[in-house]
C-alpha cells in the first residue's frame, strides 16, 4: 500500500527542519465559481438513499399548440378535461473514497505531519473530482448527441462545428446558442450564461479581441466574459486529434445546468 516515505521527501542540502511548503494544486474549480454545478436537494436525498440506482419522476409541461377550452352558457356543453403526462430520469450514485499514509520515520526526520497538508487540502481534492464528473457528463451528451440515430433524438441538433472557420466565430456561437430554439429565452431573459472553454480557444479569442472583463462584487478579480457569458478556462476540455487539425469541444452552460448531491457516510472519515 502506497504512503508517505523518505522517498517521497526531498531534503537536498537543506535541514530537514526546514518547513515544506505546499504545493497548491494547478487546477481551478471555476465550475463551482460560475454555478454551473449547484447542490440540488433531490440528489442529497438520492445520495443518501439505500439503493445507487434511482428512477426520478417528473411531470412533463403542458403542451400550449393545444387550443384551450371556448366558454359558453349551454348547459350541456361541457369541457373535456386534459391529462399531463409524466416522465422519469435516472441517476447513479457513485461512491468515492479515497485514503492517505505516512510513515512514522518521515515525522521524525522531517518533524512535519504529511497527514495534516492533506487535510488541508481535502475539500479543494473533491472539488477537483466533481469537476471532473461534470465534464465527464457533458462529454457523454456531446456523444450521445453526435451518434443519436434514433426517432426521440437528432443528430448534431445542439453541436455547431467551427473548425472550417479557422477557430473561434462569433457566427457559430450564436449559431449554438439557437441550437435551443425559443427555449433560449427564460422568463428573466437567456437562460444560458456560461461557455467552457479550453485555454487555447481563450487565447485565441483573446488574439481576436473578443474578451471583455468585469470585476466582481467585491471588486478584487476580473472574470472574462464573451457577449454577456462568463467564461471558464479549463484545460481538461476535450480535446480530439493532435497538431494543426485538433479539435476543441466547447460548451455553452445554463446557470446551475448540473445538479449534485452529497450523501452522509456514518464515518465520513478515519
Amino acid at each position: 500500500m502506497p504512503i508517505t516515505t523518505i522517498g517521497n521527501i526531498i531534503t537536498g542540502n537543506i535541514p530537514v527542519l526546514t518547513s515544506y511548503l505546499t504545493q497548491d494544486p494547478v487546477e481551478k474549480t471555476a465550475f463551482f465559481e460560475s454555478g454551473i454545478l449547484t447542490p440540488t436537494p433531490y440528489a442529497a436525498e438520492i445520495a443518501r438513499g439505500p439503493s445507487n440506482i434511482a428512477n426520478i419522476p417528473y411531470w412533463k409541461s403542458i403542451d400550449a399548440s393545444i387550443e384551450p377550452n371556448y366558454s359558453n352558457d349551454v348547459y350541456a356543453d361541457v369541457a373535456e378535461p386534459r391529462n399531463i403526462e409524466t416522465g422519469d430520469m435516472m441517476a447513479r450514485v457513485a461512491y468515492l473514497n479515497e485514503g492517505f499514509g505516512q510513515a512514522d520515520l518521515t515525522v521524525e526526520l522531517t518533524s512535519k505531519n504529511p497527514l495534516q497538508s492533506v487535510a488541508a487540502r481535502l475539500d479543494n481534492f473533491w472539488q477537483r473530482q466533481a469537476q471532473r464528473r461534470l465534464l465527464a457528463t457533458s462529454l457523454g451528451i456531446y456523444n450521445d448527441n453526435i451518434g443519436a440515430t434514433d426517432a426521440f433524438h437528432t443528430q448534431n441538433d445542439m453541436v455547431i462545428d467551427v473548425s472550417a472557420a479557422g477557430g473561434f466565430d462569433a457566427g457559430a456561437f450564436i449559431d449554438a446558442t439557437q441550437t435551443m430554439g425559443d427555449a433560449l429565452m427564460g422568463t428573466g431573459g437567456q437562460v444560458l450564461g456560461v461557455m467552457a472553454v479550453h485555454s487555447f480557444v481563450y487565447g485565441d479569442m483573446r488574439k481576436k479581441q473578443l474578451i471583455d472583463f468585469i470585476r466582481d462584487a467585491d471588486n478584487n478579480t476580473q472574470i472574462a466574459t464573451y457577449q454577456g457569458y462568463r467564461l471558464v478556462i479549463d484545460d481538461q476540455m476535450t480535446v480530439i486529434g493532435t497538431g494543426s487539425s485538433r479539435k476543441f469541444i466547447s460548451v455553452i452552460f445554463g446557470q446551475g445546468a448540473i445538479g449534485y448531491g452529497e450523501g452522509s457516510p456514518e464515518h465520513p472519515t478515519a
